[in-house]
């Protein structure tokens, strides 16, 4: 028996192309929707974190009646200057007339972050004051990171004691932070011992994913060597985990690795409580 042919309606193609969108595949879109339903191409390129160029120049022929929400936040998530995503806050406020929500604002702080820029992630967190709108667990791990990159410790820990519950990506800025430290040198075996903590913590509580993995292997990596023993023991339990998972260490995570374990062993001190960490 022959089997029924469908023929797409004109709502499938769109689903297929958004579909690609979430992954950031954008040659699939193009090829799918052509240079039709610019949202879904900015909905692409927020997925890559840019080009912003590209991002902009989608977005302003976009008609303002077709501005949504998604359309305002998926270019906000391309930009790679603070005052960008600022100004496209201000429009959205002037010409859609809604206020940016905490989604928005978190995105213009990942911006800020991303550059390290604590005078603007201070200004978006008194915008966000100013109208009322609370910070999120997703807020705190920004500026855990923002901080970290640094080297702020000392607001690290003010934010990580804010962030109730702890989670995975919460463990992760923190540890983004100590890399930072370790990498300038600033009390390194404090830092190990701090990320020894955390890392406890996160396994204790059942966020064991790569990312946590990833991370403290980067601490490592950065401390110039005396550490090959504990990263050694690490890997092998990480081995262990992937194999029950199925899932082979990635290229990158063997390249952090790799430049952990060039170092001579020595022993370290560990915590097994996030308390003692703060």
């Amino acid at each position: 028996m022959e089997a029924e042919r469908v023929e797409p309606d004109r709502l499938t193609p769109i689903l297929i192309a958004s579909a690609y969108a979430s992954c950031g595949l954008t040659e699939k879109v193009l090829s799918i929707i052509g240079d039709s339903h610019p949202e879904i191409h900015l909905k692409s390129l927020a997925a890559n974190a840019g080009p912003q160029s590209t991002a902009f120049r989608i977005y302003n022929k976009i008609p303002l009646k077709q501005k949504t929400e998604v359309v305002y936040l998926h270019v906000i998530q391309c930009c790679i200057v603070v005052r960008n995503a600022v100004n496209v806050l201000r429009e959205m406020e002037k010409s859609y007339l809604v206020d940016p929500n905490i989604v928005h604002f978190n995105a213009v702080l990942f911006v800020a972050a991303k550059k390290a820029d604590a005078w603007a992630a201070e200004q978006i967190l008194s915008i966000m004051k100013r109208k009322r709108v609370a910070p999120t667990t997703s807020t705190y791990n920004t500026l855990i990171i923002l901080y970290g990159r640094r080297g702020k410790l000392d607001i690290v820990h003010k934010y990580m004691k804010m962030v109730d519950p702890v989670t995975g990506s919460t463990i992760e800025a923190y540890l983004t932070g100590l890399t930072v430290a370790v990498k300038r040198g600033i009390s390194v075996p404090l830092q190990i011992t701090r990320a020894e903590a955390a890392f406890t913590y996160a396994r204790s509580h059942g966020m064991d994913a790569y990312p946590i993995w990833r991370a403290i292997f980067t601490v490592y990596s950065h401390t110039n060597g005396g550490y090959s023993a504990r990263v050694s023991q690490l890997f092998e339990q990480y081995e262990t985990l992937a194999k029950a998972r199925y899932v082979p260490p990635p290229t990158r995570m063997m390249d952090v690795v790799q430049k952990a374990l060039s170092a001579t062993p020595v022993p370290i001190s560990s915590v097994d409580r996030l308390d003692e960490v703060n």
